[in-house]
């Protein structure tokens, strides 16, 4: 009973509706080790560590072992159940009980008896109308629906581990290069005081040197509380107090930098319709419109007489010595047909109730499908304009760096003020700080796209 399950049709665009820039030679990326590319032992360690500690997805993987549990129970539906039964009895029969008014009679008819029954029983429904068959498929895709959840989450985690990882490492970096800010200030600040010892720099050049040094460390108290709370993060993440995480990882942790973070991935060779093969939740909200589709037929089938078989076969004696004897024999075999005949309409309703569940599937089915179009396609223009951004911050922290170098040289000079100095300084600073967030942001819109592919991707071919 009820429909049967078709693939939706999915109007999706033939490509992304811009060209892809870089070409490479085509090499397959391993999908399922996708954070590995950054080339980054530590990351790597503390992936693992999330896909085994976070409790979060502990859960998840619960949730599959119930829908596996729920479809074992569907499947032993389709056979027969088959018991035993055991009994002994005493009675005893008075003669009252029979409507004769004699003493006599009643005395001869009173007895007291013992029975003794050992039996196998069978008890089996007949499947007419394919209840079971659809339960079991309803169940079937359940537990495909739950294994793409676990894998679902299992890509948000990971994607979550990395670029929390990377912007732990950018507010590291930048605060480790506002330290080196502060310390080229406080340089700056006794050049500039030994000057004015001399004679040779005024009162307001030291002045200035005070101010620019101040608010460089002004930036620090900022950056040291980001960095804590990327730590608490971390840790929450891979099921560690951030203390933990740092012990486990002592060995490596001051050696990662985030300049070693490899970002020299080219863009995706992948169309909009192949993400239907590999984006789980679009597999998982495929499985959950199969279940609800065969729930349709479950709820339509109820509505139907059932026929179901009983029957048995054992032995009854008064005495257990008779028991398994040939004469003891005894067998029994009925068929039973019932069904629903005035229920007011509950069955109806839950037949109704059945058929918009599958189709708010569908529409959930469609509005995920849509959902994973849009958001592969924002994360292949952010990562493409990180890419950009990151190019033009570079070319502008050479051009600032170089400039610096000239006003130090005129300085040197006396063509120019301290204070042109101090501009150009402040500058570089911004520039290099700038450069750094920038780097960041384009590792976390690339970990975005490896998570928005379903995980990791294969270059385009020229």
């Amino acid at each position: 009973m009820g429909p049967d399950y078709e693939a939706a049709e999915q109007s999706l665009p033939e490509s992304w509706a811009f060209e892809l820039e870089q070409q490479a030679q085509q090499r397959e990326q391993d999908r399922a080790l996708w954070w590995q590319q950054f080339q980054d032992p530590v990351l790597d360690q503390l992936v693992q560590q999330a896909l085994t500690q976070n409790l979060e997805l502990q859960a998840q993987f619960i949730r599959i072992d119930s829908a596996r549990a729920q479809l074992g129970l569907a499947s032993a539906e389709r056979f027969p159940t088959i018991g035993y039964q055991a009994e002994a009895s005493r009675e005893r029969l008075p003669g009252t009980a029979l409507p004769v008014d004699n003493e006599v009679i009643q005395e001869l008819i009173q007895s007291t008896y013992n029975t003794f029954n050992v039996s196998a029983t069978l008890s089996y429904e007949l499947d007419l109308w394919g209840r079971v068959a659809r339960q079991r498929e309803g169940a079937a895709a359940s537990l495909r629906q739950s294994a793409y959840d676990y894998e679902s989450a299992r890509l948000t985690l990971i994607a979550d581990v990395v670029t929390t990882y990377i912007e732990w490492r950018t507010v590291v970096a930048q605060y480790q290069n506002q330290l080196a800010i502060v310390a080229d200030y406080e340089h700056a600040l006794s050049l500039q005081l030994s000057r004015f010892e001399y004679g040779e720099a005024p009162e307001l050049a030291v002045q200035q040197a005070r101010t620019e040094l101040a608010s460089a460390r002004a930036e620090l108290p900022g950056l040291r509380a980001q960095r804590s709370a990327y730590e608490s993060a971390l840790a929450l993440l891979v099921g560690l107090n951030p203390q933990q995480v740092f012990d486990q990882f002592a060995d490596d942790w001051d050696h990662a930098r985030l300049a070693d973070l490899d970002t020299t991935h080219q863009l995706p060779n992948l169309m909009p319709a192949d993400l239907m093969q590999r984006r789980p939740d679009i597999l998982a909200a495929e499985e959950a419109l199969r279940a609800a589709t065969a729930q349709v037929g479950v709820a339509e089938a109820d509505r139907l007489p059932r026929v179901s078989i009983q029957g048995f076969f054992g032995s009854v004696a008064t005495d257990h010595s008779d028991l398994f004897t040939s004469q003891s024999r005894a067998w029994g075999l009925t068929g039973n047909l019932s069904g629903p005949l005035i229920d007011f309409g509950r069955l109806e309703t839950a037949a109704q109730s059945a058929d918009l569940q599958r189709q708010q599937a569908v529409i959930q089915y469609q509005a995920t499908v849509n959902g994973a179009y849009i958001e592969v396609r924002d994360a292949l223009n952010l990562y493409t304009f990180q890419q950009q951004r990151y190019q033009a911050i570079n070319e502008q922290l050479q051009s600032v760096e170089r400039q610096l170098q000239m006003l130090e040289d005129a300085f040197e000079l006396g063509m120019v003020s301290f204070l042109e100095v101090l501009d150009a300084r402040r500058g570089v600073a911004q520039a290099s700080q700038a450069q750094l967030a920038a780097r960041g942001q384009l590792l976390s819109a690339q970990a975005t796209l490896f998570k928005a592919l379903g995980g990791g991707w294969q270059t385009r071919t020229g």
